[in-house]
């Protein structure tokens, strides 16, 4: 068979195909994930191949072997490619020219490789700053309702958090105005508590902090991507919020506050009255009416009074210019003092803050005169300021009237005054400073253990899953005849590849629980979780956890250590209160510094105390009435449910900085949840790595997966790497195989016995005093070194409890090569009956069958066989339908163009699909997905448009019109 070998570019808006020689070879490297390199993103990219210098070629490539010639496509920026064999692309990603030889006869070649989307993302975004991204639809407004609405998921929709932590003091420190988050003794609480109202928290106090989701989304459009899998959907998705921390000192980074100096003047005559005729003297306030500026709204020109909005140092200068209106031949006597008071208006109950000199209307004098006043000192924030000029007639002529005015040359200003934060704009972009990009996310994937995978079926989309979920979602197939053929096999243990001592740890940094913790022995970061091989062929050291820096929960401030009057702050834990939030300050010389922490990932939680506390000023607050929200490890912390709650930690066995929260340590670490079973896999005692050249046809790369479990003989293997893949002719392909643990394909059902025993090395513990003190505990050193084998047959046997059990789908396959199998059930219809014995012949595969969850067994034959779960419900009598990624809005599906390709089960066909009906195995989130009775998309169509509920049932079917949605 002759095969059509096509390259096709993209470049500048044209598609060009050009002149490849298929005689020589074009090889391809696939991996998703290495032994030897944890954490990395791997995918498909094709080894260097030439292209000839053809004339074709020679004009795209715009003659670069020419030394004068500019602007050569994919020189330094990669190019869209397809590579399509028999008219079926096979690799879809970009093509980079690494090199143009020209030989001493004239020939040129081009030297040039293509990658797939996975290896083309990860390259793209790599220049890429976070900042840089569409962050215009997260700025929002900085207030105290903000801030609270956001624990309640009511700002943007809770894209946008606001957890209450303590992020330390400001510089110059302005105890009580920025009090201490702490609480003081109910009822009775001092200034510089947040439970008292004239101390309220300030928003320059809190920190924004955002949706991972949101993150992802912007990340992902800053390539043109989008992404999908079971990783980014469901509950604790939505819950994971990630916190930056741009700048030094307390507060946001790019609100620089709103100024609250004022200009006003008087742009009309202002009537002052008369003097004299038996009124010796009047007081009147002065009432500029012309604002040049006031940005914090602080003065109101109906009373004339300046509000001050914070306590702070303020600067006054107010000028007036009043007229004595009467003839200055008529013997004028009178003189007035312009004053700068603090109080209400009214006058000389009030303090007086500066006077100026008396300025006199004498005879034959000037008919007006000025005066200024200056005052700088310290206000509360409350106080009203306001000026007031008194008019008195000071010599013997009392019968004589004087009318006064003032028409101009009149000013009121406050040149100096603190700022506020409250009402100030938060731009988004602003808080990661110089961060990149696939610097955040390599971190996801590292703190994860997550898999990157283009998706065969959308271009520009990439699959994220967790490694377990990945291995165990790939098919099964028998490699055993190629083997059977293999030029070259090569066996080895995994442990040679594998670090002698393994460290998963958070991000080293400055807080107070992480410098406590680090100046212990033996200096490692607050829940690191410590690995050592206990055999003598591993060698070196490994870290995993680059980027985040840990949330550690401690309890408050105790008030008791904070005594303002004799200027006491020691700052001690008040360990047993349940406020508890993350310390993210320094703590150095018993003070609280804020600064510029490592960005830290961690849950969005509530909880509830036995007080309320203020958010605000002392003029404008808001009650928190006992429960808030705040960033933590623990994907609930009331209650934390032990072998439950997920803790981001990936050591969990260390002291805790609070009493107030029962069972803080009891969670699932991350380890556990995310790391365990690929680690152990790593190290466990019976496996191997099986190198292998075998023969591969160039139409069998488009059925490979790299989560596929590869059957050879008896045993079960993943694929670790493929290099050299010939996808122009029949070839020798070199395939690294790791031999599959137990875990990646046995069922979830079944308990496989732990191989390591996952004891951190070491266990600092704060002693309960009032000042923690971290002291390390003697723990056994974790050692990796399973010895579990495969038993593949064995399956717990349940004890008959009606009602119990779900409904699952379950098939068998029978390995031996020569004995049958039988194998019983319980029955879905009660769960207490088992089905007749059903047998499985020699190397065979049964139907697909309905059982109660975990009641299938073995009655008889060998061990070579393999009990699968399809899914997780039953699937007899469900209809196959498509559909899209979950979406939040109906009317997406009408705007743009989605895949409907996921394959689901549903209780009836699409075109009758109906309200009432299920679509099985879907995240448990509400909202709509687009399905379809085939493969398509929403351009291509046609489709409707479900609306589920957190069950998958459907509680409405639209479809697009106009760009809206329509009920069906």
């Amino acid at each position: 068979m002759t095969n059509d070998l096509i390259l096709r570019v993209s470049y500048n808006g044209s598609i060009y195909d050009l002149d490849i020689n298929s005689d020589i070879p074009l090889r391809l490297d696939m991996s998703a994930v290495e032994n030897q390199s944890l954490g990395n993103v791997f995918g498909i990219g094709s080894q260097t191949f030439n292209l000839p210098g053809t004339k074709k070629n020679n004009r795209f490539f715009n003659h670069g072997y020419d030394v004068s010639q500019q602007d050569i496509p994919a020189f330094y920026n990669s190019i869209s490619a397809w590579v399509i064999l028999n008219g079926e692309t096979v690799l879809e990603g970009s093509l980079q020219l690494q090199e143009i030889v020209t030989s001493e006869d004239g020939y040129v070649t081009y030297k040039v490789s293509v990658i797939d989307k996975v290896v083309l993302f990860k390259q793209n975004l790599a220049s890429k700053l976070i900042r840089n991204g569409n962050w215009s639809r997260y700025n929002h407004t900085l207030t105290s309702g903000s801030i609270v609405d956001s624990w309640t998921n009511n700002l943007l929709s809770g894209s946008i958090f606001y957890p209450l932590a303590d992020y330390g003091r400001p510089d110059p420190d302005t105890f009580p105005n920025i009090p201490l988050v702490m609480l003081g003794v109910s009822g009775s609480a001092n200034p510089g508590d947040i439970n008292s109202t004239s101390t309220p928290m300030r928003v320059e106090q809190f920190l924004p902090a955002v949706r991972l989701k949101d993150v992802f989304d912007v990340i992902f459009e800053q390539v043109g991507f989008d992404y999908t899998g079971s990783f980014v959907s469901g509950s604790n998705w939505e819950q994971l919020y990630v916190l930056p921390k741009a700048i030094e000192g307390l507060g946001i980074a790019s609100v620089a506050g709103i100024e609250n100096t004022v200009n006003y003047q008087r742009n009309t005559e202002q009537v002052l009255g008369t003097v004299g005729g038996g009124t010796p003297s009047i007081q009147v306030d002065f009432l500029p009416n012309l604002e040049i500026s006031d940005p914090g709204n602080n003065f109101n020109t109906g009373t004339g009074m300046y509000i001050a909005p914070q306590t702070g140092e303020y600067t006054f200068n107010v000028t007036v210019t009043v007229s004595n209106e009467t003839d200055p031949n008529d013997n004028p006597d009178s003189a007035y003092i312009l004053r700068l008071y603090s109080g209400s208006a009214g006058g000389g109950a009030d303090t007086i803050l500066a006077s100026s000199a008396p300025y006199y209307f004498v005879y034959n004098g000037p008919p007006y005169g000025a005066r200024t006043v200056t005052w700088t000192g310290t206000l509360n924030v409350g106080d009203p300021v306001y000026a007031n000029i008194e008019i008195d007639d000071y010599f013997s002529q009392p019968e004589s009237q004087e009318y006064f005015t003032m028409a101009f040359g009149n000013a009121f200003q406050v040149t100096v005054a603190p700022e506020t934060f409250e009402g100030a704009p938060v731009d988004m972009s602003q808080q990661w400073g110089d961060t990149k990009s696939i610097d955040l996310l390599k971190g996801v994937i590292e703190h994860f253990n997550l898999i990157l995978e283009h998706d065969p079926y959308n271009p520009n989309v990439i699959k994220i899953e967790t490694f377990l979920d990945w291995i165990r979602q790939g098919e099964i197939k028998d490699w055993t005849d190629k083997y059977n053929t293999a030029k070259r096999i090569s066996i080895n243990h995994t442990i040679d590849e594998q670090p002698k001592e393994l460290l998963l740890q958070d991000q080293e940094d400055s807080d107070r629980f992480s410098k406590q913790t680090k100046e212990q022995e033996p200096n490692y970061q607050y829940g690191t979780l410590r690995i050592l091989a206990d055999n003598n062929i591993s060698q070196g050291e490994k870290k995993i956890g680059s980027f985040f820096g840990p949330i550690v929960l401690g309890s408050q401030i105790d008030s008791a250590s904070i005594d303002p009057i004799q200027n006491i702050r020691d700052y001690d834990l008040a360990l047993s209160s349940d406020f508890v939030f993350p310390h993210l300050y320094k703590f150095d010389n018993k003070k609280q510094t804020a600064f510029k922490f490592k960005p830290r990932i961690g849950y969005k939680v509530t909880n509830e105390i036995n007080d309320s506390f203020y958010i605000g000023s002392p003029s404008h607050y808001i009650d928190t009435t006992g429960s808030y929200a705040t960033i933590s490890n623990l994907n609930s912390i009331d209650p934390v449910i032990s072998g439950s709650s997920l803790d981001l930690h990936y050591n969990n066995t260390y002291g805790a900085f609070t009493n107030g929260i029962a069972n803080i340590n009891g969670g699932v670490s991350n380890y556990q949840t995310y790391w365990s079973d690929y680690i152990q896999s790593l190290y466990w005692t019976d496996n191997k790595k099986v190198t292998l050249d075998l023969y591969f046809e160039p139409y069998e790369y488009k059925s490979i997966r790299l989560n596929d479990r590869i059957q050879i003989k008896n045993q079960m293997y993943r694929i670790n790497k493929i290099s050299g893949y010939n996808i122009t002719n029949r070839d020798v392909v070199t395939v690294e195989l790791i031999k599959l643990y137990p875990a990646f394909w046995q069922l979830p059902e079944i308990e496989i016995p732990p191989t390591a025993n996952p004891t951190p090395t070491p266990t600092p513990t704060p002693s309960l005093t009032a000042t923690p003190t971290l002291t390390p505990t003697l723990t056994p050193t974790l050692t990796s070194s399973p010895t579990l084998t495969p038993t593949p047959t064995v399956t717990p046997t349940p004890t008959p409890t009606a009602g119990l059990a779900p409904c699952y789908t379950y098939y068998i396959e029978n390995y031996d090569l020569v004995v049958s199998m039988t194998y019983r059930y319980l029955d879905c219809s009660d769960c207490t009956t088992y089905v007749t014995d059903q047998t499985v012949l020699p190397d065979s595969t049964s139907p697909s069958f309905c059982a109660c969850s975990g009641s299938v067994e073995q009655v008889s034959g060998n061990d070579n066989n393999l009990i699968v779960q399809e899914e997780p419900f039953c699937i007899d009598g469900l209809s196959t339908i498509y559909r899209s990624t979950l979406k939040e809005t109906c009317s997406d599906f009408c705007t743009s163009n989605y895949a409907i390709s996921s394959a689901s089960y549903a209780d009836n066909p699409y075109a009758s699909l109906s309200i009432g009906d299920t679509i099985y195995g879907l995240p448990a989130t509400a909202g709509y997905y687009a399905y379809s009775s085939t493969n398509t998309n929403t351009t291509t169509g046609p489709f409707r448009i479900a609306e589920v509920n957190t069950s998958g049932v459907v509680q409405g079917i639209d479809v697009c019109s106009g760009g809206s949605c329509v009920p069906l």
